[in-house]
């Protein structure tokens, strides 16, 4: 069980916003500790290399997606973390592009429904990895390779990744809870049928979503559509 947390909190170690970048082996053993470790002195010389990518709030915008903005800069970091993570992949910029589309989308989704987490609830998850020995061997791994302090790796790095789990784990809350209050799905019901009403929730709200691609982009986003957002 230690160890399936552990693989669980790595993955969210290598998740940058929460957009599918992990890290995932069935038989955790010391040659998949040490390529794990190997792959995250990887990921820390990364974000030292390109903080400034990660931190620059954005002037170039690519994308507007129900108005709110997708900046360059935060695609083309995402875009050389997954290519770290699986070598370099064809469509990989439009594959980045389209899983920011997606979290906007929901996030934005659940901002307008109040739906949030505080500070509170944010801390007591960190603490509980901290609490976690091997996942904050793997951290300082990250931190010593990325230039970062622990305390701006669980206070800044970390507490925006937490923030967007924590919140997109509420919307999935709600959106059964919705469900079972409108009885469209049953009160008792079994995971896959939650999770296939959630699925089918999102999809719909991606597929209503009003995206608008820069003109200076549309060559270079020629290959995306509505159907690379669906899961």
């Amino acid at each position: 069980m230690k160890k399936k947390l552990l693989i669980l909190s790595v993955a969210l170690l290598l998740t940058v916003l929460m957009w599918s970048i992990t890290y995932r082996t069935t038989n955790f053993n010391k040659e998949n500790e040490d390529e794990l470790a190997e792959l995250l002195k990887r990921v820390g010389n990364y974000e030292k290399e390109n903080k400034e990518l990660r931190m620059q709030k954005g002037e170039e915008i690519i994308a507007l997606v129900n108005g709110i903005p997708i900046y360059k800069n935060e695609v083309e970091y995402r875009k050389g973390l997954v290519e770290i993570a699986y070598g370099k992949r064809d469509d990989e910029f439009i594959n980045s592009f389209a899983a920011i589309v997606r979290v906007k989308i929901l996030s934005d989704f659940a901002e307008k429904n109040n739906i949030h987490v505080n500070d509170e609830e944010i801390f007591d998850y960190i603490k509980k990895e901290k609490a976690n020995e091997d996942l904050v061997k793997y951290v300082k791994i990250f931190c010593e390779n990325a230039g970062m302090t622990l305390e701006e790796y669980w206070n800044e790095y970390e507490y925006e990744k937490v923030k967007l789990l924590l919140t997109l784990k509420k919307l999935e809350d709600s959106i059964i809870e919705q469900g079972i209050q409108k009885g469209e799905i049953p009160q008792i019901s079994d995971y896959h049928i939650k999770q296939k009403y959630v699925k089918d929730f999102q999809n719909n709200l991606i597929e209503k979503a009003d995206i608008e691609i820069d003109q200076n982009y549309i060559e270079e986003l020629k290959g995306f559509n509505n159907e690379k957002l669906f899961k």
